[in-house]
C-alpha cells in the first residue's frame, strides 16, 4: 500500500469536498483541476482518465438527454399532459395527478427538462387556484427523483454506476432491476406526500405574490437620464413616493448609497433602486420621462418587451459573474431588472451581484430571447412555458413507438441499448424531426466531462488502495453487526455526500469502497454477487431529499417556491427514511437472504 498515493488522493478529495460543497468553483473545473493532479502523480494513467469519454453507458446518457430534448420540444408530453390536469381545481387531485405523471415519465426521460416544462403550468395553476406554489414544487421535484431511481435509464446516476461495474468486470445491470426498490418508493413516497408530506409543506407566497410585503427580496434598478425633468426636484414633487406596486428604498448617487426621504433631491445620473412589483416598472418608465434603464443595458424596442421569470441552472455560465459582466443584453435580447435570493436581503446595484445557481430573475425579455434561449442551458423558465415545436402526429407518434420498443429489446437483452438509441436518432434525422444543430444544442457537455472524469476518480481511488484502506475500516467496525447495517452505512454515507454536493460525486467516491467490500465479503463467503452493494449506493445516491443543494430539480425549485433550507429536511427526512428502510430491505431479500 502505498500511503503517499493515498495522502494525494484524500487531498484530492478534501479540496473536492471543500470546493464543491462551498461553491468556489464550477463543478466541471473542480474535477478536471482534481483529475490533472492525480494524473500528473502517476495515480492514474492517460489510458484511464480517456476511458471515460469511451464508456458505453456515458455515450447512453448523452443520446437519453438528446433523444428526451427531442421529444419535449416535440410536443409528445403535452398529449398526455393536457388531459391529466384538466379540470381540477384542488390541491390534493392536483398532487396525486402530478406525482403520477412527474415518476411515471421520469422514469424513461431526463427529469431536468421536465420540471422545467411543468413549472411554468404549476405556477399558472396555482395563481387560477388561489394555491401557493411551495406546496407543490417539493412533491414535483421529490416524484422526478423517485420515478428516475426506477429504472437504469431514469437518472444519469444509475447508468454511471452500470458504467463503473462493467469497468470493474461485472456484468452489465438490467434496465428494469431498479425497479424491485422504485416502483415500491413511488408508491410509499406518493402516499407519503399525500397525506404527511402535503401538511409539513410550508405554505407560503411566491417571489411574486410576496412583492407587497417582502419589498427588499426583489430590487429593480432605474437611471435618471441626462436632462430629465426629474432633474433638481425633490422625490415628493415627482410622485416617487406613492407608486401603485412599486417603493423607492435608495438612491445611489457618485457611488454613495443615500436613504429615501420625502425631501431628497433627485439628480440627472441618479440610480434609483425601488423594490415590489416589477411588472410595474415598464409602466413607472413610460410614465416618468427622463428614467430608464441603467445605460448599456436598454432594449431595442419597449414596445415587444415581456416580463418573463428564470432560475439561474447548477451549469450556468452565469454562476459567479456580476450582472453587469455577463454581457447579458446581448447574449439574450434581454435584461436582468430584479433579483430574488432566498434568504439574502440584497441591496445595492443590481449590475454588482453576483449571480449564484438557484438565483431568481425577472427579466424584460425581447421578441429574440425565446429564440436564443433555445441554444443554451443557463438558466430554466418559471412564468412562461417557452413555445414547443409541434411536428405531424404521425412522425411523434412513430418517435415514442420507436423508443418504447428499443427500451422493451433492450429489456429482453435482444439488442443494447445504446445501439437502439443510436437507431432512434438516425430515425430522427432521417424524418427531420430535429436538426443537426437542434442534436448538437442538446448535449450537455459539462455532464459528459463529470460523468467520464467521475469513472477516473473511481480508479484512482482503486490504485492507491485507499478504496481497501476503508473499506477494511466500515468491515471492521459494521460486519460483526450484519450485512444490514453495513448495507444501511453505505447508503448514508452515499446520501449524505450526494445531498451536499452531487449525486455523481458520491458515486465516484462510494462505489470503490462498496465494491471492495463486497469483493471481500465474496472471498469470505459472506455473499456470491457485488450487485446488492452496488444497488444500495445507488438509491443512497438518488435519495436526494434533505437538502436543496445536492440534486438539480431541487436546485431548479428552490428560490420559485420560497423555500428555505429547512424545508427540505422537514418534509424530505421521512421520505429519506423510508427509502432508506426500503432499499435495504428489499435488496437483502432478493439478493443475501
Amino acid at each position: 500500500m502505498d500511503y503517499f498515493q493515498i495522502f494525494i488522493v484524500l487531498s484530492v478529495l478534501l479540496y473536492m469536498i471543500i470546493s464543491l460543497y462551498a461553491g468556489y468553483q464550477r463543478t466541471i473545473v473542480v474535477y478536471a483541476i482534481s483529475i490533472t493532479i492525480l494524473g500528473l502523480f502517476g495515480i492514474i494513467s492517460t489510458k484511464e482518465i480517456l476511458q471515460g469519454f469511451a464508456n458505453e453507458q456515458i455515450a447512453t446518457i448523452l443520446l437519453l438527454i438528446i433523444i428526451g430534448n427531442v421529444i419535449y420540444k416535440s410536443g409528445l408530453i403535452d398529449l398526455f399532459f393536457n388531459p391529466v390536469f384538466k379540470r381540477v381545481k384542488t390541491i390534493k387531485p392536483f398532487l396525486a395527478r402530478l406525482l403520477f405523471f412527474v415518476s411515471s415519465f421520469s422514469a424513461f426521460f431526463n427529469n431536468a427538462p421536465l420540471v422545467a416544462m411543468l413549472m411554468p403550468y404549476i405556477n399558472n395553476w396555482s395563481v387560477k387556484n388561489n394555491v401557493n406554489q411551495s406546496k407543490l414544487l417539493i412533491p414535483l421535484s421529490y416524484a422526478a427523483i423517485l420515478g428516475g431511481s426506477a429504472t437504469l435509464i431514469g437518472t444519469s446516476t444509475n447508468l454511471l454506476i452500470n458504467g463503473m461495474l462493467i469497468d470493474a468486470g461485472g456484468q452489465s445491470l438490467d434496465i428494469f432491476e431498479f425497479s424491485y426498490v422504485g416502483l415500491p418508493m413511488i408508491l410509499l413516497g406518493t402516499v407519503y406526500l399525500l397525506t404527511i408530506g402535503v401538511r409539513l409543506l410550508p405554505d407560503r407566497p411566491s417571489p411574486v405574490k410576496s412583492f407587497g410585503t417582502n419589498k427588499r427580496d426583489y430590487l429593480v434598478e432605474v437611471f435618471v437620464a441626462e436632462n430629465s425633468p426629474l432633474h433638481a426636484k425633490t422625490v415628493e414633487e415627482v410622485g416617487l413616493r406613492n407608486l401603485k406596486g412599486l417603493f423607492l428604498v435608495e438612491i445611489i448617487r457618485d457611488n454613495y448609497h443615500l436613504s429615501v426621504s420625502p425631501k431628497n433631491i433627485i439628480y440627472s445620473g441618479d440610480k434609483l433602486i425601488f423594490a415590489g412589483d416589477t411588472k410595474e416598472v415598464i409602466d413607472l418608465i413610460d410614465e416618468f420621462e427622463g428614467l430608464e434603464l441603467p445605460q448599456g443595458n436598454q432594449l431595442s424596442d419597449k414596445k415587444t418587451v415581456e416580463v418573463v421569470e428564470v432560475v439561474v441552472s447548477p451549469n450556468s455560465t452565469l454562476q459567479g459573474n456580476k450582472v453587469k459582466l455577463s454581457n447579458f443584453r446581448s447574449k439574450f435580447d434581454a435584461v436582468i431588472v430584479a433579483v430574488h435570493r432566498n434568504g439574502e436581503h440584497l441591496s445595492g446595484k443590481i449590475g454588482d451581484i453576483v449571480l449564484r445557481a438557484g438565483d431568481v430573475l425577472l427579466l424584460y425579455a425581447n421578441k429574440g430571447f425565446y429564440t436564443r434561449i433555445e441554444r443554451i442551458n443557463d438558466f430554466y423558465l418559471i412564468s412562461k412555458l417557452k413555445e414547443n415545436t409541434f411536428y405531424k402526429l404521425w412522425k411523434r407518434v412513430l418517435l415514442l413507438l420507436g423508443l418504447t420498443l428499443v427500451i422493451i429489446l433492450s429489456a429482453l437483452k435482444i439488442i443494447a441499448l445504446f445501439k437502439g438509441l443510436m437507431a432512434v436518432l438516425v430515425f430522427i434525422l432521417i424524418f427531420k424531426i430535429a436538426g443537426l444543430n437542434d442534436l448538437k444544442n442538446s448535449l450537455d457537455l459539462n455532464l459528459l466531462g463529470i460523468a467520464a472524469m467521475s469513472l477516473a476518480l473511481g480508479k484512482a481511488l482503486l490504485n492507491s488502495g485507499l478504496a481497501e484502506f476503508i473499506a477494511g475500516d466500515l468491515l471492521s467496525v459494521f460486519q460483526p453487526l450484519g450485512i444490514i447495517p453495513l448495507l444501511a452505512a453505505l447508503f448514508i454515507i452515499t446520501s449524505l455526500i450526494a445531498s451536499f454536493m452531487t449525486n455523481i460525486t458520491a458515486i465516484s467516491i462510494v462505489f470503490p469502497v462498496a465494491y471492495t467490500i463486497a469483493i471481500n465479503l465474496i472471498n469470505q463467503g459472506s455473499i456470491s454477487t457485488v450487485i446488492p452493494f452496488v444497488f444500495i449506493i445507488a438509491y443512497g445516491a438518488s435519495a436526494n431529499y434533505i437538502t436543496p443543494v445536492g440534486y438539480l430539480t431541487n436546485i431548479m425549485i428552490y428560490s420559485t417556491g420560497s423555500y428555505r433550507f429547512g424545508d427540505f429536511l422537514k418534509v424530505g427526512l421521512p421520505l429519506w427514511f423510508l427509502h432508506l428502510i426500503v432499499s435495504v430491505s428489499i435488496i437483502y431479500l432478493i439478493y443475501i437472504r
